[in-house]
């Protein structure tokens, strides 16, 4: 148990906003720190996060399940499938399951340089097998999505969003007005943290998504509470995909317990986790129905202090919760 509220009353800076629940019941939530790294005002529910990684599960991998419900991809469907530049492209060999557990041989990063199809036809591929997180998977994987939809990928993470009930005024791709944003560098001017998705000047599969917290809090729902038509491909997703490999242990795009990317140790064998650059993260046990999520700027300051205390704090949270009231204790 960790008095949540006392250490952030503490701590002005950087800006947080977490979300604690366990089911229906015991929620508890708050917003804290200044948007700005040294001053701004303070965060709110109004104020723009950047998701960073959080992009990756709460919407690439939603709009994957999509795809395969659709029955427009498989979990076998090669990158290469759909052709064009890549579909004789070393990354063409790689396919969704691949990509969705980080084993498809692929990079952990991509320079978009020019046509983003030119910057993944280049990458340098290793045997797949062995789990290496992989931003450029998923950007691939995100191209693959928007090549069998016709659709640019950010129209079709809009359409997700709309199915999901979140409006404009809680979720927006790429870039926000700074007004509302929370600062994530100075001369960033509400612009996406990530360097790819920034060069590229657009939503990619691992990042470039921009939310409030009630905006994330509700593409969580797509977890928690699964429509039927998705229930099955979701619990899929959150369990284990073949046994624990090299470098870590995956579902579809989730941090299982025990890979090297778990930020929950202490919760039930059965939790899913994933964190992002700028100081987000969430977890779940889709068992019990606790679930946390944080997020932050904390990236802002440069040094990884704030990001490291963040992370010990989430790491630190108990897997069941029951808050006293403001002050936050869980």
């Amino acid at each position: 148990m960790v008095a949540v509220g006392l250490e952030l009353s503490m701590l002005p800076e950087p800006g947080t906003g977490w979300v604690v629940a366990e089911g229906d019941r015991h929620h508890w939530s708050w917003e804290c720190g200044g948007n700005r790294w040294r001053g701004g005002p303070i965060v709110d529910d109004t104020t723009w996060f950047d998701l960073a990684s959080l992009t990756k599960v709460l919407i690439t991998v939603p709009l994957t399940l999509r795809a395969m419900k659709e029955g427009a991809i498989e979990p076998e469907t090669r990158l290469g499938r759909v052709g064009g530049r890549l579909a004789e492209a070393p990354v063409g060999r790689a396919t969704v399951e691949q990509l969705l557990t980080h084993t498809s041989g692929a990079p952990p990063e991509l320079e978009v340089v020019g046509e983003l199809d030119d910057s993944l036809a280049a990458l340098v591929m290793v045997d797949p097998g062995s789990v290496v997180y992989s931003d450029a998977g998923f950007i691939a994987l995100g191209r693959l999505l928007e090549l069998v939809s016709g659709k640019v990928l950010h129209v079709l993470a809009r359409e997700f969003a709309a199915e999901m009930g979140i409006g404009r005024d809680d979720i927006e791709f790429f870039e926000v007005e700074p007004g509302r944003w929370a600062s994530t560098g100075p001369r960033l001017r509400g612009k996406v943290h990530d360097p790819a998705a920034r060069s590229a000047g657009r939503l990619l599969g691992h990042s470039g998504c921009f939310t409030t917290l009630t905006g994330a809090r509700r593409l969580l729902d797509f977890w928690l509470a699964p429509v039927p038509c998705y229930s099955a491909l979701a619990a899929s997703a959150l369990r284990p995909r073949g046994e624990p490999r090299t470098g870590g242990h995956r579902g579809w795009g989730w941090a299982l317990q025990g890979d090297d990317y778990a930020c929950v140790p202490g919760w039930p064998a059965a939790t899913v986790s994933h964190t992002g650059f700028t100081g987000t993260a969430v977890a779940f046990d889709p068992d019990g129905g606790t679930f946390a999520l944080v997020l932050s700027n904390a990236v802002a300051d440069g040094s990884g202090a704030s990001l490291r205390w963040l992370r010990s704090m989430f790491a630190s949270l108990a897997p069941s919760v029951n808050p006293s009231g403001r002050d936050g204790t869980v």
